[in-house]
């Protein structure tokens, strides 16, 4: 039974914060939350210790300290999921059906 009950992984953190952070003294430490997707997953075989699993974490978002603040959009930005209305577009009374199919220059 060489296999772990509990499937698990070492992380490999890449790429670089959209996010800057005041700057450190060599030898500082930092606490940070970090959001990432999982982009491969490696399991390599070691010379004394059986094999070694790795999963590479992509870098999303990174907020200083423990929060909660990291699941949200970052800088006001909107998600492609958001559903905002702000006013700012035609009404349903406005829109009107498009009629006609495309024009083309060449008289086709």
């Amino acid at each position: 039974m060489d296999r772990p009950l509990i499937d698990t992984a070492r992380i490999k953190i890449q790429g670089l914060s959209s996010e800057q952070f005041e700057r450190r003294e060599i030898g500082d430490e930092m606490t940070l939350t970090v959001k990432g997707t999982i982009v491969s997953d490696l399991e390599a075989a070691q010379a004394h210790e059986g094999t070694r699993r790795v999963q590479t974490l992509k870098l999303e978002r990174v907020v200083e300290g423990v929060s909660e603040t990291v699941h949200a959009p970052a800088n006001g930005q909107l998600s492609l999921v958001d559903d905002v209305d702000d006013g700012d577009g035609p009404t349903d009374e406005q829109m009107t059906e498009f009629e006609g199919g495309p024009s083309f220059s060449g008289g086709e």
